[in-house]
């Protein structure tokens, strides 16, 4: 069944898509799998351009949970009530670059970077650095597991 899934999506896909995985030896599953993970990609960065904290909760499994630089969420409830604060204080522009992204077993694991921007009170926001999630299927659709984030720290002070 998952692998007659898997097939369809990539069919679905298109053929250049599969002409591109094939060029760079790419695996139909790995492919699949990609494409689905930059799909929620874009429907975070999605979510988070329209601050709608529900959507980027949908995002996880329903006891998915989010490792911030700030704690801990360890529900979708949690998550939503972590964005709530998050766009009230100016947050509402995130750009999410997927790396890589694989299989293991009935799992998948990826990793990128991002980047986040908004204007708060005290004036502009920035901030980015390295994010690592694994998914899980939720029915037929994959979902966030887990994911962790971290912040990159400002660059050292030079030595006069």
């Amino acid at each position: 069944m998952l692998r007659a899934l898997l097939v369809a999506l990539v069919l679905l896909a298109g053929p250049a898509f599969a002409q591109n995985a094939s060029a760079q030896n790419i695996d139909p599953t790995t492919a699949a799998l990609r494409q689905s993970v930059e799909t929620i990609c874009r429907a975070w960065e999605d979510a988070v351009a329209k601050q709608d904290s529900e959507a980027v909760a949908a995002l996880f499994t329903a006891d998915g949970t989010f490792v911030t630089p700030a704690g801990v969420l360890a529900d979708r409830a949690a998550i939503k009530t972590f964005y709530d604060g998050f766009f009230k204080q100016g947050w509402n522009h995130e750009v999410v670059k997927l790396d890589q992204a694989q299989p293991v077993g009935t799992a998948a694991l990826a990793y990128g970077e991002y980047t986040l921007a908004g204007q708060g009170p005290s004036g502009a926001l920035s901030r980015a650095g390295r994010w690592s999630m694994m998914f899980a299927r939720d029915g037929e659709a994959w979902k966030i597991r887990l994911l962790t984030a971290n912040v990159t720290p400002p660059a050292p002070a030079t030595a006069k």
